[in-house]
């Protein structure tokens, strides 16, 4: 942890005279944040971190999610928090393929030892991971050397109970955050982080238990206490509660569903696109327009009867390759 603090030769005061007495208190670590899935991730992470250190945050941890080798990222990522953050920033790998779990000791022996799975993902953007492939990264974690230190993160919901209490919602207003909440129910918390404590204890890999918000989460992290286990929660879980007046615009993660409706109505198919550029938008500003791969019909799960629910998935599945054509930035094809 580093410590930041202002030294005088002289005992300032205010202007009327009263001493100024100075503290030297640590930087803040934001563990948890998600930089780059609306914007570029460099223009983000200038943005965000110059924020965050006005704010007394000198450390962020953020997450980054996309399938196949991380080993290509991660001299770009440095090359780009070296030139572009105002903070020190803490890289969180998600995974979701074997082939990652295969290449942790490389990314460890490069620094990189925190990762992430998903017991329940959000579809489009991060899928879901078995258990047997979240036991199976925990027996890669315990081979790498005890002085990495890795831990890991989990997203903790049981993603069937989600999907009933979803498929029991679907011919029902969303339209409150009680509403939304219904789709995932503290049942699905509570079960999954009792099962995640159970893996970290067995396997002894250090587990960090994400934004929990949810009294079955504490009641069962209390339960099941042991040195290789944490728990994080976040602010909108401490500033929101399902009778806030926001209603469904405190829902996280709300894609608009414009495009999926056209879909539904027409049969289209779907060319996702994209408008690339660093920095503010001025005149003669360098920009890339990026076009991905047409996503036929068939493939967004839509049908004439479509629930707001599958609507929902299908706008986040587009968002989805939005979001990847915005990472490769300025590259070329």
């Amino acid at each position: 942890m580093s410590f930041n603090c202002s030294c005088s030769t002289r005992n300032p005061s205010w202007p009327n005279g009263e001493s100024i007495s100075w503290y030297v208190l640590p930087g803040i670590i934001d563990p948890h944040t998600h930089l780059g899935l609306a914007v570029p991730f460099g223009q983000e992470l200038e943005s965000e971190t110059r924020s965050a250190i006005l704010g007394g945050v000198t450390t962020i941890g953020t997450y980054f999610n996309q399938p196949g080798s991380y080993l290509p990222v991660i001299d770009r990522l440095r090359r780009e928090v070296s030139q572009l953050s105002r903070v020190d920033m803490i890289p969180h790998f998600s995974l979701r393929e074997q082939q990652q779990i295969d290449e942790l000791p490389l990314y460890s022996s490069q620094g990189m030892n925190s990762f992430k799975v998903y017991m329940c993902g959000v579809p489009g953007l991060y899928p879901h991971q078995e258990d047997g492939f979240i036991i199976r990264l925990m027996q890669r974690m315990k081979q790498l050397p005890p002085t990495a230190h890795p831990i890991l993160s989990i997203h903790c919901e049981n993603t069937s109970i989600c999907d009933y209490a979803t498929e029991d919602m679907q011919s029902q207003p969303l339209d409150t955050l009680a509403d939304w909440n219904r789709t995932h129910p503290n049942l699905a918390e509570g079960e999954a982080v009792r099962r995640a404590a159970y893996f970290a204890r067995e396997m002894g890999v250090r587990t960090y238990v994400v934004h929990s918000s949810t009294r079955e989460a504490m009641e069962a992290l209390a339960a099941d206490k042991h040195p290789n286990l944490y728990v994080e929660t976040t602010s909108p879980y401490l500033c929101l509660d399902t009778d806030s007046p926001i209603g469904a615009y405190g829902k996280m993660l709300p894609p608009k569903a414009g495009i999926a409706l056209i879909a539904k109505a027409t049969h289209a198919d779907i060319l996702p696109a994209c408008i690339y550029f660093e920095g503010k938008s001025k005149f003669r500003k360098k920009i890339t327009v990026r076009f991905g791969e047409v996503i036929p019909y068939e493939e967004l799960g839509l049908t004439d009867e479509s629930n707001m629910s599958e609507i929902k998935d299908a706008s986040r599945l587009v968002m989805g390759k939005i979001g990847e054509l915005l990472e490769k930035g300025h590259e070329k094809d």
